[in-house]
């Protein structure tokens, strides 16, 4: 009996050595789950580690000028949506689908001139939390501010309070 349990124990001691000689691989390490990423946060500058930005000269926008960004109107609304046809109707509208577009446009522009991330992020969370835009572009939009903000490292104000519940939930089930 005595024997058993010493090389039990020998077993469970050998696997553990093995597991820490041998760190799991990049694919086996598991992701955090969409609660923990889409629970509600509120955000200090503290937290946020600012990266110097080069000035707009360097990432090609004239010296002076501001790099244009589309307006809020530029989303598409609930009011679009009541002169769908009969067969938008059934399938995602492509009013929807530019509403998505627009927001991947946005980000690629960001990403791309750093100027533009702190405008980029004001207009997504005025898109989150604007009434008349359509609920899905709202969750895509919410989405992406809390994302970029965290990627970018570019701090805005955000409250979910004003973003509706339909919304908050509906981006926590994006990917």
């Amino acid at each position: 009996m005595k024997k058993r349990y010493l090389i039990l124990i020998a077993a469970v001691l050998g696997l553990g050595a093995v597991l820490l000689k041998n760190p799991p691989s990049p694919e086996e390490i598991v992701e955090p789950d969409e609660e923990t990423l889409t629970r509600p946060q509120e955000f200090k500058k503290e937290d946020l580690v600012a990266k110097p930005m080069k000035k707009p000269a360097e990432v090609g926008v004239p010296a002076g000028q501001a790099p244009e960004l589309p307006s809020l109107d530029e989303f598409p609304t609930i009011a679009d949506l009541k002169d769908l046809s009969d067969d938008e109707v059934h399938h995602t509208p492509e009013v929807v689908m530019n509403g998505g577009r627009l927001v991947g446009q946005l980000i690629d522009r960001a990403e791309k001139n750093p100027a533009l991330r702190e405008k980029t992020l004001q207009l997504l969370k005025s898109c989150a939390e604007s009434d008349d835009v359509v609920t899905a572009v709202r969750a895509v939009c919410w989405k992406n501010t809390v994302t970029q903000m965290k990627n970018w490292r570019v701090f805005v104000p955000l409250s979910d309070t004003k973003v509706p519940a339909n919304v908050l939930e509906l981006s926590s089930q994006l990917p």
